[in-house]
C-alpha cells in the first residue's frame, strides 16, 4: 500500500522546527592569572546567525552546578559572535558576563561547554582538552 508523505500539522511551520545555526566556537579555560579572581578572563565564544535570540537558552559545563540562563533580549550581534565571560562586568556589544563567584567554571584539565535551547535540548557543544 502506498503511504502518504508526511505533512506538518495545520498551523505549524517546518522551518521553525529546524535547529538554529549556532556553535560553541571556543573556550578560554585557563587564561593568565588566578582563576578565582574576578576578571581572570575565563570565557566562551558563541557564534551563529546574527540576530539569533538566545533569551532563555542555557550555557553550562559538565557539572550540575554551573549553569547560566541567558536573559530575555540577548541576541547575537551583527557579527554573529558573543563572548561570555565567567567573571562580573558591564555587558557591551558582543560581550556578556556570567558573574560566577567563588570558583572557576571551566576546568583547566578539560571540560565541555553545552548550549541548550529553551526546551533543554543540547544544540551545540565544544569539548576542551589542553593536550589537544
Amino acid at each position: 500500500a502506498a503511504t502518504e508523505p508526511a505533512t506538518a500539522a495545520p498551523g505549524t511551520d517546518r522551518a521553525a522546527a529546524t535547529p538554529p545555526t549556532v556553535r560553541v566556537a571556543a573556550i578560554d579555560a585557563n587564561p593568565e592569572g588566578d582563576d578565582l579572581l574576578q576578571g581572570a578572563g575565563e570565557s566562551v565564544l558563541i557564534e551563529g546567525a546574527p540576530g539569533l535570540d538566545l533569551g532563555g537558552w542555557t550555557l553550562k559545563d559538565t557539572s550540575a552546578s554551573h549553569r547560566m540562563v541567558f536573559d530575555e533580549g540577548t541576541v547575537l550581534p551583527a557579527d554573529g559572535r558573543l563572548r561570555v565571560f565567567t567573571s562580573c562586568g558591564a555587558a557591551r556589544q558582543g560581550v556578556i558576563y556570567w558573574c560566577v563567584h567563588g570558583s572557576a567554571v571551566w576546568n583547566n584539565g578539560g571540560d565541555t561547554a553545552f548550549l541548550l535551547d529553551p526546551a533543554g535540548q543540547v544544540v551545540a557543544w565544544l569539548d576542551y582538552r589542553p593536550d589537544r
